[in-house]
């Protein structure tokens, strides 16, 4: 028993996790004149310590949060900028399609390849 060792090297406190079963604390570490306080251990121990302090996302996604970054554009923005350039060039295909009505149905020199 680790804790029996602890005693005979005189250390004078034993930080424990669970308690010795049956009358093992009786035997061998209340006899004597010096016997070790016995402290039950207080905090996370095993998964619940790993659970604590691993974050939950990488620090570098936490800064960009917080720090409203963004490196990679959103979905919606890609999309929002893909339609309005659609939109740009239809307008103009528009305008090119009047102009070419105003002219009795011949095709505008910029239109003409």
């Amino acid at each position: 028993m680790c804790s029996k060792k602890a005693y005979q090297l005189g250390i004078k406190e034993i930080v424990y996790i669970d308690p010795y079963p049956g009358i093992a604390n009786e035997y061998t570490l209340a006899t004597g004149n010096n016997s070790p306080k016995l402290i039950l251990f207080r905090g996370a121990i095993g998964k619940s310590y790993h659970k604590l302090y691993t974050p939950i996302m990488p620090f570098k996604d936490e800064l960009e949060t917080l720090l409203d970054l963004k490196k990679n554009p959103d979905k919606r923005d890609i999309k929002i900028k893909d339609l309005e350039q659609e939109n740009s060039r239809l307008t103009d295909e528009v305008a090119r399609l009047n102009e070419e009505i105003k002219n009795g149905g011949q095709k505008t020199s910029s239109a003409q390849h």
